[in-house]
Formats: structure tokens, sequence, C-alpha cells
């Protein structure tokens, strides 16, 4: 059997480590800056996140409580936001980074937009390439 050699379309190391997106609406509204990794569907963690929460909501996407795009947020929240600052409470206090910060945050509607934007972000190889052409020869 043959084996074959696939050009490298974005650097592993920045894709697990992560990459810090502003996040502005239209008007100039900061909603924060969230540390997100690259979106690997085929990342085995990914996978483990995904089957995991597809069996726990299962009953809820059956019965249309839940959407499998409600599915999939939860992943993408679990797997790819690994951080965030300038986040702020209703209180005006900055709220620190934790996985069920994160899961409260997005589950807000206003969130939502927040939500499409780093999706989108997570799944664009060119954010998450090597700084420099020095970097990615060595890989």
């Amino acid at each position: 059997m043959a084996k074959f050699k696939f050009p490298k379309r974005y650097d592993k190391d920045v894709a697990s480590a992560g990459i810090k997106f502003d996040i502005h609406d239209e008007f100039g509204n900061h909603y924060g800056r969230f540390l997100t990794r690259y979106l690997n569907g085929n990342d085995p963690k990914y996978q483990l996140i995904r089957t995991r929460l597809d069996r726990t909501h299962a009953l809820a996407v059956k019965t249309k409580q839940m959407t499998d795009d409600d599915v999939f947020a939860l992943a993408f929240v679990e797997y790819a936001i690994i951080g965030w600052e300038d986040v702020f409470g209703e209180d005006g206090e900055p709220v620190e980074f934790s996985l069920e910060a994160a899961k409260e945050y997005f589950a807000e509607p206003d969130a939502k937009f927040v939500l499409g934007q780093l999706i989108s972000n997570s799944l664009n190889v060119e954010f998450y390439q090597a700084s420099t052409p020095e970097e990615a020869k060595k890989k």
C-alpha cells in the first residue's frame, strides 16, 4: 500500500495553543478577546466531546427541545474556547474564564453573534499558521 505526503494546512502547535480573537460588532462594540483553538473535526478529543454531547442530548434533539446546531455549539465551546479577556459581568467586573462560565456566557441569546464569529475564525486555517516562514520549515 502506498504512503502519501500531504501539505500541512495549519501549524498543529499554533492550532492547539489557540489564537486570540478580538470580537467587535459593526458598531464598534467590543465583546472581549477569546483564545480559540482551530476547530479540527478529525481531532479525537473533539470527536469524543461531540459523541458524549450527542448521547447526552439525544432525547432533547429528538423532541425538538434542542437542535443539532445547539449540540455543535456546546461541543465548540468545550473544545475550542480555551480562554478569554475583557469579558464582563452585569456588575461591570471582569469574569474569570472557566468552562462553566463559558457555557453560561454562550447560552445567552446575546452571545450568538460572538459564537458565530468565533466559529468562523476557528475554521479558518489561515489564522493558524506558523509565525514565520522559518518556523514553518522546521515542522
